[in-house]
């Protein structure tokens, strides 16, 4: 929100070319990218993957972010310029899952949320999933808790099932994203414990779909 005002700037520097200074310190975010973005769907399980692992999640709160970089949602062949989107790769698009994929990511980690397509050529699908309230919500939580892994189902294989969990403002809240980098469906239960944060220990919630945007039960 600070940074919709009039007149306000967001500093991202990536922060291994300050050796010595506060990461904290040296602006609004701090650029996580594993190497450019690129509209290519190899390279965002990458980016997803190494994010995962590599962040710094202890600075991340009110006023100070990891910055994913800009996101390739909405990519087509209407851009104009190539050389100043992450739509590097011509033809090259996401279909609307990967979209939702990448959107979901973002989301979860607490990134700011930066378009790099073309906003005069988006299709429905694509302005379906940058408009979702309930899904940004999550992202603009006031708690500022940045989501974390907490499962893989195979930490070697960057092609299997990943579930973040991330707090959220209020007592007892989360919200949960998991992901399937595979090839084939998979049924996974997200374990109790995967989401205390020290919290509980709790025995049953109201559970929401927020792509939906509906109830699906409680546990």
């Amino acid at each position: 929100p600070d940074a919709c005002r009039p007149g306000a700037v967001v500093y991202s520097p990536m922060p291994w070319l300050k050796q010595g200074l506060p990461v904290g310190e040296l602006g609004n975010g701090i650029l996580v990218e594993y190497g450019n973005n690129a509209n290519s769907w190899e390279t965002i399980v990458c980016m997803m993957r190494a994010q995962a692992l590599l962040t710094y999640d202890n600075l991340t709160r009110p006023g100070i972010w990891n910055d994913n970089d800009m996101l390739t949602v909405g990519c087509s062949d209407h851009v104009v310029d190539l050389a100043y989107t992450p739509c590097k790769i011509k033809g090259a698009w996401l279909n609307a899952v990967e979209d939702r994929t990448q959107f979901t990511y973002w989301v979860i980690t607490a990134s700011p949320l930066i378009l790099g397509n073309d906003l005069r050529y988006m299709s429905p699908a694509t302005l379906e999933t940058i408009s979702n309230p309930e899904v940004i919500a999550i992202n603009q939580d006031p708690l500022g808790h940045r989501g974390i892994a907490v499962f893989h189902s195979d930490p070697t294989d960057a092609r299997g099932v990943t579930v973040f969990a991330k707090r959220l403002s209020g007592t007892g809240r989360r919200a949960v994203a998991v992901f399937n980098l595979s090839e084939k469906p998979i049924r996974i239960r997200v374990q109790w414990d995967w989401l205390f944060f020290g919290e509980g220990p709790w025995t049953h919630a109201k559970v929401r779909d927020l792509w939906r945007r509906a109830a699906v039960g409680g546990s």
